[in-house]
């Protein structure tokens, strides 16, 4: 080899050394300026909190710039603080008040730029209180990019933990997923229904049955979709109710099927029979929903959609189903016998 190869080589693999020095320093001063802090303890787990969930009188969390408040009632249901006639989905802040009773972190975080850690600006705020008179509250700050935990503070001990984001899980909630709403019968099945009776505004009734076969099959789908929706739904009272026309129009739709029911024979046997139920939703008045939207122009221009209000018998939740699905279900009123039983 030459002088001036051997040259040419010895400068190629200082270069290659230098590009390597300078990764690895550059790495080691972001690590140094990003580190992960608190990795203080070889524990899997630090328990932040031990209490019994059920001994919880109170808790409130704010999300997104909303705070909502609970307290317990003596049926062990919740209510909520800002509206008592609010159908809160009690099972939904039980799993809240699980998880506060029993937060577990990562880590212990001792060490680190606090400021960094986003609690000026929380993501989450929980509190709570027991029966005790012990309060609890934790402010959630920002996610960790490197192992994606999230910061995690006491505010009443200082103490600051880093914890796994499903923590939050609970609590990451709007008011209209807390709406303990209406439910269909679950024991419905086509196979055992007797009939479907649409009745109209007016007072003017058809029975769907069997017999009629496709009609019957349509119209059970147009009653599925009643599903009592959290979105525009109305709580109210039972008085507030013709604020929305329940009450005021006749028309209604009344299932009459057959539910599954498990009786004990004279032997301690147990068999199932059908059993005859009716199940009904009632109509009330129309509302129009207005948007404003923008057409391939950019232009603005609103679109409305016509809605009815509608829920059953012994609720105070009222919801809706767009006009195109109300009139459909209507039609069948304005069908002659004939028309209904032709189904080639």
């Amino acid at each position: 080899m030459t002088d001036k190869k051997k040259l040419i080589t010895t400068v190629a693999l200082l270069c290659t050394l230098a590009v390597f020095l300078v990764g690895f320093l550059v790495m080691k001063n972001y690590n140094e300026n990003n580190e992960v802090p608190g990795e203080t303890t070889e524990e899997t787990s630090v328990k932040v909190t031990e209490f019994k969930a059920d001994e919880l009188t109170n808790l409130s969390y704010v999300f997104e710039g909303n705070e909502y408040s609970f307290t317990r009632n003596t049926d062990t249901t919740w209510s909520l603080d800002t509206d008592e006639l609010f159908p809160v989905k009690d099972n939904t802040v039980d799993i809240m008040a699980t998880k506060l009773s029993g937060i577990e972190a990562e880590k212990t975080v001792e060490n680190g730029d606090v400021e960094s850690f986003g609690f000026d600006a929380p993501y989450l705020t929980v509190k709570g209180k027991y029966s005790d008179g012990t309060t609890v509250e934790f402010i959630f700050g920002k996610t960790n990019p490197f192992n994606e935990l999230v910061y995690l503070k006491d505010v009443k001990s200082g103490k600051i933990y880093m914890a796994e984001s499903t923590v939050m899980s609970p609590f990451k909630v709007a008011l209209t997923d807390l709406i303990q709403t209406d439910k269909l019968p679950s024991d419905i099945s086509d196979d055992f229904v007797n009939s479907l009776t649409i009745t109209d505004e007016a007072g003017t009734s058809k029975a769907i049955n069997p017999e009629m076969g496709m009609h019957l099959t349509e119209a059970m789908e147009l009653f599925y979709k009643l599903e009592f929706p959290a979105s525009n739904c109305k709580y109210t009272t039972e008085e507030g109710l013709a604020d929305y026309g329940i009450g005021k129009s006749q028309a209604k739709v009344e299932l009459s099927y057959k539910s599954p029911e498990t009786i004990i024979n004279e032997d301690g046997t147990s068999s199932t029979v059908q059993v005859d139920t009716d199940y009904k939703i009632i109509f009330g008045d129309s509302w129009v929903r207005e948007e404003t939207l923008e057409d391939e122009d950019g232009e603005p221009y609103v679109e409305k959609t016509v809605f009815y209000y509608y829920t059953t018998p012994g609720s105070t939740i009222v919801y809706s189903i767009n006009e195109n699905d109300y009139e459909k279900l209507m039609h069948y009123v304005g069908m002659t016998d004939d028309e209904l039983y032709d189904v080639d």
